[in-house]
């Protein structure tokens, strides 16, 4: 499974390139993997627009913690894209 996690953004660099994706059809599948599992199961991107990307979550104690680590977030994902997609 660690290969796959290592040759997975690889892949979605390339096919970014090709054209405009739609992103979330790419994070929402692999949110438990780019987010971690504990977040994952209480956050779920939800819109993609402009290079902000919108997050729901299941509770406000959530919401919170996810909008202390937005930075942390943003990164990650861009780390898995391989390229700086999200902006904020």
């Amino acid at each position: 499974m660690d290969q796959v996690g290592r040759i997975l953004p690889l892949i979605f660099k390339k096919e970014i390139r090709r054209s405009e994706p739609h992103l979330l059809d790419i994070l929402i599948p692999l949110w438990p993997r780019i987010a971690g599992k504990n977040m994952a199961q209480h956050s779920l991107p939800v819109a993609f627009e402009a290079g902000v990307l919108t997050l729901t979550t299941d509770c406000a104690t959530w919401g919170g913690q996810l909008r202390h680590m937005t930075e942390e977030i943003r990164a990650g994902v861009n780390s898995f894209l391989g390229q700086p997609i999200v902006k904020k």
